[in-house]
């Protein structure tokens, strides 16, 4: 899910009930996007299915997110440092400069309350 995106288009997911594409119709054109998970079920990895291009990378330590690198295929890399709760669920993002990119807060069952901020994490 991009922040601000329609999140419209097919999804398709893999043996394992992971997402493993999906294409977003509202752009012209459509673009498809192609998520790499680990052994351990962790997203390491999205991909642009047109050019091969690494779009973004997920870092993990122990099942717990720690980083996020975008736009790694171009000369600008950016570096997000994950913040996680009590159960390591994401809740904020911080950039180089410890300014908060992106925050999240969830519902007592995890659903998702609110997203704020200008950074994507799927």
């Amino acid at each position: 899910m991009n922040v601000g995106g329609s999140g419209r288009g097919p999804y398709l997911y893999n043996a394992f009930g992971q997402l493993s594409s999906r294409t977003m119709t509202a752009g012209v054109p459509a673009s498809t996007v192609h998520l790499i998970w680990d052994g351990d079920g962790n997203l390491i990895a999205e991909a642009d299915a047109q050019t091969g291009a690494t779009i973004q990378e997920y870092v993990w330590l122990q099942g717990r997110p720690v980083a996020v690198f975008a736009d790694v295929d171009t000369g600008n890399p950016v570096a997000w440092h994950v913040h996680v709760d009590h159960l390591d669920q994401p809740v904020m993002m911080t950039d180089a400069a410890s300014t908060v990119v992106w925050r999240a807060s969830y519902l007592p069952f995890g659903e998702v309350r609110t997203i704020t901020g200008p950074a994507a994490l799927d």
